[in-house]
């Protein structure tokens, strides 16, 4: 039960403030893996501010010379444009509770493109693509929850792949040493192009859209 609490009231707030509030009918496969997964209910930042612990929040964003020299895991993209629309965004988030907390640290790069306009209160709105790199071993496979998965796995272009929730607008990718996930707000044939085209900024991973990303070759504690 602690886990399951602790899923909720850190990964989820910071997910929902990082790159995937809930518009449209379109939701992340983190927070619908976490929502799916665990009970409880989560408290809001203020409460946990309230109580004494940190709210973790995304890092700067990156220009892409730092994100092609980051050498700590691949991130992975579609270039500087995909389809018309431009990087807007690169951000890193990056947290860890202390020793005593069992649940995993959470490192992840977002890279996002074309510009959406916030709304709603908070106001939150989802870029027409993004896309989400984070370690294997930090988000692997069997953390996520069979019923927000849709339909049977497939391969693309070597790495294990699964749709998340039924307008097939989310699909994460598990290869390499990475867990990949694409969102994009106009559905799967968009996603499909995206995963087609991935490749490393930082040298880390395919080095281009020709390459295999391959089966997952992390090796985890």
């Amino acid at each position: 039960m602690r886990v399951r609490n602790w899923v909720l009231r850190n990964g989820l707030w910071v997910l929902l403030m990082l790159a995937a509030p809930i518009a449209g009918g379109l939701t992340s496969y983190f927070v619908l893996t976490w929502l799916a997964s665990f009970d409880g209910a989560p408290e809001a930042p203020t409460e946990r501010a309230e109580a004494g612990a940190a709210v973790p929040m995304p890092t700067s964003g990156w220009t892409i010379e730092e994100a092609e020299a980051f050498e700590e895991y691949p991130v992975l993209w579609v270039g500087e444009s995909f389809q018309g629309l431009a990087v807007t965004g690169i951000t890193r988030l990056q947290f860890s509770e202390p020793p005593d907390v069992p649940a995993p640290d959470t490192d992840m790069v977002t890279v996002a493109y074309g510009d959406c306009t916030p709304a709603g209160t908070p106001p939150t709105c989802v870029p027409p693509v993004q896309i989400v790199s984070t370690p294997y071993c930090l988000r692997p496979r069997s953390l996520a929850a069979p019923e927000v998965l849709a339909g049977e796995p497939f391969d693309v272009r070597g790495a294990v792949a699964q749709w998340v929730g039924p307008r097939h607008s989310t699909l994460v990718l598990y290869g390499g040493q990475s867990t990949l996930t694409i969102i994009a707000t106009a559905g799967e044939r968009t996603v499909l192009d995206v995963a087609s085209r991935l490749h490393s900024v930082n040298g880390l991973g395919p080095s281009s859209a020709s390459d295999s990303i391959g089966a997952v070759t992390a090796s985890c504690p």
